[in-house]
């Protein structure tokens, strides 16, 4: 009985001591698949942040840099550049903090001034990009909106640094519908909550809502009506336990979330948050190697894609099959582009 019990308290003494799991993967997909990128030569100095996939060009965002363009755009057949335009700065027409609106019709370029609250529409062209209108947002909170999507011509659809997403309407020039996830966490946690652990990436696709968890292994769905109206399948987000009360010593699931018509697509990391970090909180590689699972539009589990590289976020163009993105890790000295056409998805 004695040795019994030496077995089971040496086996709970290498157990605390074993390290954590490097990575958890989620194992609900049917398939797996390892995607080679095809890589586009990029000679434009360009640090990029963001882009968006219209009807015939792909438009690349450049962070903040003085003196230099924000958008850069590219042929979206050829992927070959053909401009850039709208300077960084407080002049007119520049911009201070600048977000793409994705969704667009067209090749019509939205572009949110975080700074002014102003929206700026742009035609694009093979030579150049006209401004075809500007219009004042109305709103009483000042602060940056997180993601913006169009649900329709009129209305916006939007994530908070509250955790919230929000619809306005262009029309009446106001807040249309607003909603919050209740969670379990702040209760169990008291004081140390922190409203980050609560935060996720959301898109829209039409009606469809589908948004990712960063510390919660969860997707959730919803929808948006033509008013506005927002409607969220899981209301009450829970957590099987309390987090770590320092956010970088938590698992970091999810990252940013893209849509077509068909597909959704979320990169998955599965990491300790502290892995994303630059030195000296991250001693190790940073790992941005994220696993993008691709769900049917009604969030049924089809594949996971293994796209070999470190990457931020990426955009799919849903019309050509294919997927855009950088090694966030390095230069942008090429454009990364994944063809899925030739994958079978069963998407029932």
């Amino acid at each position: 009985m004695k040795k019994a019990a030496f077995i089971f308290v040496l086996a709970g003494i290498l157990a605390a001591c074993s390290p954590e799991v490097e990575r958890v993967v989620n194992d609900r997909f049917p398939a797996t698949y390892q995607l080679t990128p095809s890589l586009y030569p990029i000679h434009e100095i360009i640090k990029p942040v963001d882009m968006v996939v219209l009807d015939d060009y792909l438009v690349i965002q450049n962070e903040i840099v003085p003196d230099d363009d924000c958008f850069y755009v590219y042929s979206l057949d050829s992927l070959r550049f053909l401009y850039s335009f709208a300077r960084y700065g407080q002049g007119p027409g520049e911009y201070i903090a600048p977000a793409l609106v994705q969704n667009g019709n067209g090749n019509c370029l939205s572009v949110f001034e975080q700074a002014s609250f102003k929206m700026r529409k742009f035609e694009l062209g093979e030579e150049a990009a006209v401004m075809s209108g500007e219009y004042g947002i109305e709103l009483e909170d000042p602060r940056p909106w997180q993601e913006i999507y169009y649900r329709n011509d009129s209305i916006l659809v939007f994530s908070t640094l509250d955790n919230e997403i929000k619809t306005y309407n262009l029309n009446s020039h106001g807040v249309a519908d607003t909603y919050r996830f209740h969670s379990d966490l702040e209760d169990r946690m008291g004081g140390n909550y922190n409203q980050s652990f609560d935060s996720f990436h959301f898109s829209c696709e039409q009606e469809r809502l589908f948004i990712a968890f960063h510390f919660n292994n969860l997707i959730v769905q919803g929808s948006v009506d033509d008013a506005g109206k927002i409607a969220i399948s899981d209301t009450e987000i829970r957590y099987n336990h309390p987090l770590n009360e320092t956010l970088f010593d938590n698992r970091y699931y999810y990252m940013y979330v893209t849509s077509t018509a068909d597909l959704n697509f979320a990169q998955y990391a599965g990491y300790s948050f502290r892995r994303l970090q630059p030195f000296p909180l991250n001693m190790g590689k940073r790992k941005f190697d994220m696993l993008l699972e691709v769900y049917s539009s009604t969030g049924r589990p089809l594949a996971v894609l293994d796209l070999q590289h470190d990457i931020l976020r990426c955009k799919v163009d849903g019309v050509r099959k294919r997927i855009f993105t950088w090694n966030t890790l390095e230069d942008f000295d090429h454009l990364f582009v994944y063809d899925y056409s030739g994958l079978d998805f069963d998407r029932n």
